[in-house]
């Protein structure tokens, strides 16, 4: 699906982190920092010992594995 933009989620604390945004036939948008944002939220994680129980998360879950999560465009999990 077009403009269908993805996170990985932190079930345990409900944080997320942008990956990236679904368009035509590729994927776009992923953050220029993205690794490096993802390592200072691993260390965080790590630290408060929650660094485990992760999930993909799709603003549109309808064509993807069950266990997607489905977000809004903010990054929130939505509870729908």
């Amino acid at each position: 699906m077009a403009n269908n933009r993805l996170w990985l989620v932190h079930e345990p604390s409900g944080e997320s982190i942008y990956l990236g945004k679904r368009m035509g036939y590729g994927w776009y948008g992923a953050p220029d920092s993205l690794g490096e944002q993802l390592n200072q939220w691993f260390d965080s994680l790590q630290a408060k010992g929650e660094q485990d129980c992760f999930r993909v998360g799709l603003e549109d879950p309808s064509r993807a594995p069950e266990g997607t999560l489905e977000m809004h465009p903010s990054g929130e999990v939505d509870d729908g």
